[in-house]
């Protein structure tokens, strides 16, 4: 029983340190320019790691509920056995978490395959020419995309602005010398 919860637990882990990395690296391309594809696979990404920890709460919970399984617990603990809570555990997070994560591969695997523009580019040459799409009646249905959009578009330009500025005190400090 002992042995199936540490497995849980280091499991855990191992999803915990790599959602980090994906995080970091997700980071790395919305700083870049490439929102949509941030947008589109920033929830996706985060299910594996939800998954697992609610898994390891029940785990932690059943743990605390069975105590020492080999000397206490329960009344009805001859008729269950624990290990078992835990393989089911185990099974379920796994029917959860890994359709989620191979389409989150897919997905990322896809989108280094295309090796597309970034999103900032590529709208700063759409509206550098007008076109008569724009212009006339909005449906209201997509005006939370928008602004999630722009939200995005202003935390993008704000992170590259900082850049741009640390930049140009970097060269000056070298013309300078």
């Amino acid at each position: 029983f002992r042995f199936f919860a540490f497995v849980h637990a280091f499991v855990w882990l191992w999803i915990f340190v790599s959602d980090r990395a994906m995080q970091h690296l997700h980071q790395k391309s919305r700083q870049c320019g490439y929102l949509n594809f941030y947008r589109c696979t920033r929830n996706l990404r985060r299910i594996p790691m939800f998954t697992l920890s609610c898994g390891n709460a029940v785990v932690l919970m059943l743990v605390a509920y069975v105590g020492n399984p080999t000397t206490s617990g329960p009344s009805f603990q001859p008729k269950l056995k624990w290990v078992y809570c835990i393989g089911a555990m185990a099974a379920l997070e796994t029917i959860i978490a890994l359709p989620a994560l191979c389409f989150y591969i897919a997905k990322t695997l896809k989108f280094n395959g295309t090796r597309p523009v970034a999103d900032v580019e590529e709208e700063l040459i759409h509206n550098s020419m007008p076109s008569l799409a724009e212009l006339g009646f909005r449906r209201e249905g997509r005006i939370d995309e928008v602004l999630e959009k722009q939200a995005d578009m202003i935390r993008y330009l704000q992170q590259h602005n900082a850049n741009l500025g640390r930049r140009i005190v970097q060269l000056t400090t070298q013309g300078g010398q």
